[in-house]
């Protein structure tokens, strides 16, 4: 790296410092009842289908990402993603499909009745922290199993 040990220690510790301050307290992770998480992924898919952007506003945890993994672009914060999905969701008919991904939530995402992404939902409380939408059609019939067009 060209940088002295005691410049990488340095830089380590700033960089645990951060990430200190950054992750939740322990006592404040819970886990929903299996229906609170079914009620929130029916709400989700409600307000996504409906545009509903004030009822996902509430659906969402403050400090809420949206990414779409291989695009370097990623939207930190609630108001960043809502002011994403309100700029995108309200030129289309979306409909969401529940799904399971490596263990998580999901949805497999049509547009216009055409398979579009996948989205793997990150649960924090009885919020979503963290959406990760693969927008691969090919992922909805290949990996899950659904039809291309619903």
């Amino acid at each position: 790296l060209g940088i002295t040990p005691a410049a990488v220690h340095s830089t380590l510790q700033r960089a645990r410092a951060r990430l200190d301050r950054l992750e939740p307290a322990i006592d404040e992770i819970t886990e929903p009842t299996e229906q609170e998480r079914r009620d929130l992924l029916d709400r989700y898919a409600d307000a996504f289908e409906n545009a509903d952007i004030e009822a996902l506003t509430h659906l969402l945890t403050e400090d809420a990402v949206w990414q779409m993994p291989p695009n370097p672009s990623w939207f930190a914060g609630r108001d960043s993603v809502i002011d994403l999905l309100a700029s995108r969701l309200r030129t289309k008919r979306t409909r969401l499909l529940p799904i399971r991904a490596n263990g998580q939530p999901g949805f497999a995402m049509y547009v216009d009745g055409e398979a579009f992404a996948i989205q793997v939902l990150t649960l924090r409380g009885p919020a979503i922290a963290a959406v990760t939408a693969f927008h691969n059609p090919a992922l909805v019939q290949q990996r899950f199993g659904l039809p291309d067009r619903i």
